[in-house]
């Protein structure tokens, strides 16, 4: 379509075109010219144009004004559909300030004597017109009209036959392609655009290839359309398209040039048949055939199929593993292969014979065949033949298969030879074996529980197991043992015989039910004489009772002996700390010095045989808290800093780990082996000093292996004794205990203490030039606010405790004495209970802020008196504080006391530190 225009007004169009027809963008008539009008024909405005005249020329298929509009400029041919001998002929235009076309046409008159002829006048208007000039030729050259009508009946039938091809083409569920010589796309069918997806628009001008193929497309197939396009010759092949979307599909593609009448190629048509399905049930039917082959070939029997010749179909592998020999024997006998091979004919002969015989009588047929190996070795086959019966009842093909049944004649050998073995063993067996029913029944028995019992086979053969129990045990023979084999199919236990002699065997037995195709089920029983082993662990009962007795024995006696030491020792510490506080001289200070150190030191010995109890009975605790270990430490060296001080050594701490390093684990027990380290540093060092090393080992994202330890100058330990200088109660040398004292527990629960949280400890020493402990221990990581509440300050403000009521219960009367002094001197107000009951009256009667409660008390223990309390009628007494006081620290009383209903221990002797930091403690929540 051209881009340029006209604009005339009606006048000019009448004058310059008297036929014409102008229409608007509806086709809908606007204008027709006033020679036109006369003729015999029906034009009314405002009627659609294809109401009243068919378009011969151009040739559109569904005609509307955009088709039109980029037709404009070319030859048009109109048609009167009332009228069919008035052809109209000229050009169609575009106007240009308007969406009109105009059919600017003369009158091809296929009729001169129509009645529309005598009509035509001559307008003023319109002299020197086509119009006249036309009735001029019309009247002139009338002869004309047998080639004029045999012309239009050409163009009719040529539009008709464009007609029924553009329908076929249509309408055909083929997607038809038409292209030009060089192989771009003009025409596609709406088959085309259901299949691929594309509309005509978005594939006119293109190449096919350009869209339709993709990565799975043949590129042997594309090179060898390619090919035949360029030789301007024909094509037919199927290929993988994909469509608008990349679906991938089949089709199969014929292609066919179109040449002129002068030979030359002017298109190229093309026809595509959907053949996805067509395509997916073939490679179905390949799959299913490759899978049934696959079977066929993977069973481990050799198959071969017949016909009922006895020709062969079929055979997988593994009857004839020679491929070749495989292919070349389909379609033959076994003659042919005997010949091939050269084998004789008999074996195939006693083939033949059986493959009749099963023709005969169609059925199955079975037959075992031994063949000998090049090698000699025999091998054992189980051959089946068995016909296929079409619906008439007769054969029309023959399955044979073979199985090696080689190995199962060597098992049945093999079968036979273990028969015997068992009989041999049932015979020759040390351990006692019978047989018996259900109902108990002896069906047989071994030469064994015969020597056992005393009884010869035949004897015991027959009877009941019953009659060999002692008579108070026949009663629940059958409800513990018979109703349990029975519904279990197992049992075992132990139970009591009476041999011939009346003596009590103990059996141990493990009995099985056994069920065998076609028989009655029995039980097969094992058993072995235990009565030796039982008088045995009866004596063993014994001695572990006498065992238990003593380890209690012991347990009370460390308990009491940890009382009856530490109540003293309570007393002594505390009187020390009291008598500190007075005005003292030098000596005197010396004196009160000494006698601290003492009792501090027998603490340290009783906590060590405590701990090694606690570790030996296995109820060591560890606790898993958050902690900073620099500051875990610091605070441990500070404590030993002035002790070394007083030796004149020098005591540093080199600490490699962050200072911000926080780990969960259980500072305490760090602190405790770091004390007994340091304690035995400071005890065996004269002169130098001690240093403390940190540093972490190795790590993972949620542990940290922490390496730490101590190095001393002093004596050091002789090589022979470092293999045992972690042993109990062993010191380096014979005098240590005289010079240095102590109990040699401390390195023992060290290692204990290591190695129960999953470190190790190591020691390295030069005897007279030092020692160097170290030790690793993981601990957890974790986050920084876990520690909030153990960095939290431990220091008391009494100021704000003064005034608290306080109810002691002791009763020992220097503890009374103690706690009271240290209380009423830090401002609180005390009254003494002398033991449980009276500390229960007390607390029912009276309003208390906090309880001190003794553990062990004379007419009623703190733990009962403390439940007591806990059960008053007063909600706010029976919630009130109580801290236990103890001097039993051997392990596990703590969750007694809590269990009671008390809420803190502390263990006695204990600092005044202590006691007010758990007051200030509870008394603050």
């Amino acid at each position: 379509m051209s881009d340029t225009g006209f604009s005339l007004s009606g006048n000019q169009l009448n004058r310059l075109f008297p036929h014409h027809i102008l229409v608007d963008d509806k086709l809908c008539i606007i204008q027709v010219g006033p020679l036109l009008a006369q003729l015999n024909c029906a034009t009314p405005l405002g009627f659609h144009l294809l109401t009243y005249f068919t378009i011969l020329s151009p040739f559109i298929v569904e005609a509307d004004f955009t088709t039109l509009s980029e037709a404009a400029e070319t030859k048009v041919l109109l048609q009167h559909k009332e009228e069919a001998t008035l052809l109209l002929q000229g050009e169609l235009l575009l106007t240009n300030h308007h969406r009109h076309l105009l059919f600017a046409v003369s009158p091809i008159l296929t009729n001169t004597s129509s009645n529309g002829i005598s009509k035509l006048t001559i307008l003023p208007a319109s002299v020197g017109s086509p119009a006249n000039d036309l009735l001029v030729l019309a009247r002139k050259y009338k002869i004309a009209e047998i080639d004029a009508q045999h012309l239009l009946k050409t163009i009719n039938h040529q539009q008709e036959e464009l007609k029924r091809l553009s329908l076929i083409a249509e309408q055909t569920s083929n997607g038809i392609i038409v292209t030009d010589d060089a192989g771009k796309i003009l025409w596609v069918n709406a088959a085309f655009q259901k299949i691929s997806g594309y509309s005509l628009d978005e594939v006119i001008g293109k190449k096919p290839g350009s869209m339709l193929q993709g990565p799975e497309s043949s590129l042997e197939t594309i090179a060898y359309i390619g090919k035949q396009i360029k030789a301007k010759l024909p094509f037919d092949c199927e290929i993988i398209n994909y469509t608008k979307t990349k679906e991938p599909y089949w089709i199969r593609i014929s292609g066919q040039p179109i040449f002129n009448d002068e030979g030359k190629l002017v298109q190229y048509f093309a026809m595509e048949e959907n053949i996805t399905e067509k395509k997916n049930a073939e490679q179905q039917l390949a799959e299913k055939t490759k899978f049934y082959e696959d079977v066929l070939n993977n069973i481990p029997s050799d198959i071969a199929v017949f016909d009922n010749t006895h020709r062969y179909l079929f055979l997988n592998p593994i009857a004839i593993r020679d491929t070749e020999l495989r292919e070349w024997i389909i379609g033959k006998r076994d003659e042919d292969y005997c010949l091939l091979r050269n084998k004789p004919l008999s074996m195939m002969e006693h083939r033949r014979a059986l493959f009749n015989k099963v023709m005969q009588t169609k059925k199955l047929h079975s037959w075992e065949e031994k063949l000998t190996k090049p090698s000699g070795e025999a091998e054992y086959h189980l051959r089946l033949m068995f016909p296929v019966l079409d619906n008439a009842g007769e054969v029309t093909l023959m399955i044979g298969y073979g199985i090696n049944i080689t190995e199962r004649k060597l098992f049945e050998e093999q079968i036979k030879r273990k028969e015997k073995r068992y009989r041999d063993l049932f015979n020759y067996s040390q351990a006692l074996i019978c047989t018996h029913d259900l109902e108990g029944k002896i069906l047989s028995v071994n030469p064994s529980l015969c020597t056992a019992l005393g009884y010869g086979a035949e004897e015991m053969q027959g009877k009941n197991l019953s009659e060999f129990i002692p008579a108070r045990d026949r009663e629940k023979f059958e409800p513990s043992y018979l109703r349990k084999i029975i519904s279990e199919e197992k049992a075992s236990g132990v139970f009591r015989v009476r041999n011939k002699n009346g003596q009590i065997l103990f059996l141990l037995y493990q009995n099985y039910c056994v069920e065998e195709l076609g028989e009655a089920p029995y039980v097969i029983g094992f058993s072995q004489d235990i009565t030796d082993r039982i008088k045995a662990e009866q004596e063993l009962l014994i001695a572990k009772k006498l065992t238990e007795d003593s380890a209690r024995a012991k347990e009370a006696f460390l308990a009491n002996m940890s009382h009856e030491i530490r109540t003293p020792m309570h007393g002594i510490l505390g009187i020390a700390g009291l008598l500190a506080k007075t005005s003292l001289d030098a000596t005197q200070k010396n004196y009160l010095k000494l006698i601290t150190e003492s009792a501090n030191n027998l603490v340290v010995i009783i906590n060590d045989i405590l701990d090694i109890e606690k570790i030996t009975s296995g109820r060591f605790e560890f606790e898993s808290i958050a902690f900073s270990v620099a500051d875990k430490l610091s605070t441990t060296i500070q404590s030993f800093q002035y002790k070394a001080e007083e030796k004149d050594l020098k005591l540093e701490l080199h600490n490699e780990l962050p200072f911000n390093l926080k780990l969960k684990g259980d500072p305490y027990r760090l602190s405790q082996i770091l004390n007994n380290l340091l304690s035995n540093a400071l005890k065996f060092t004269r002169h130098g000093g001690i240093s403390v090393y940190s540093q972490i080992e190795s790590s993972t994202e949620t542990t940290l292996m922490v390496r730490f330890s101590v190095t001393d100058t002093g004596i050091g330990i002789h090589a022979n004794k470092l293999s045992i200088i972690f042993d109990p109660f062993v010191q380096a040398s014979t005098d240590t205990t005289r010079k240095y004292g102590g109990t040699g527990l401390g390195l023992s629960i060290c290692k204990n203490l290591v190695e129960m949280q999953g470190g190790k400890i190591m020691v390295e020493s030069q005897e007279g030039k030092g020692t160097t402990f170290s030790f690793t221990l993981p601990f957890l990581r974790c986050e920084n606010n876990a520690l909030a509440l153990v960095n939290q300050d431990d220091t008391v403000d009494l100021s704000q405790l003064s005034f608290k009521k306080i109810l002691m219960a002791e009763d020992v009367l220097v503890n009374q004495f103690l706690a009271k002094t240290i209380l009423e001197s830090a401002g609180f107000s005390v009254e003494i209970a002398n033991n449980g009951v009276e500390a229960v009256q007390m607390a029912g009667e009276n309003q208390y802020d906090l309880i001190l409660m003794d553990v062990q008390m004379p007419e009623m223990d703190g733990i009962m008196a403390t439940k007591h309390i806990r059960q008053l009628p007063n909600a706010k007494k029976a919630a009130i504080p109580i801290i236990a006081l103890t001097a039993n620290a051997l392990a596990g009383n703590q969750q007694e006391y809590f269990a009671a209903g008390m809420n803190a221990c502390l263990t006695k002797p204990f600092t005044e530190e202590k006691l007010f930091l758990a007051i200030s403690q509870l008394l603050n929540n």
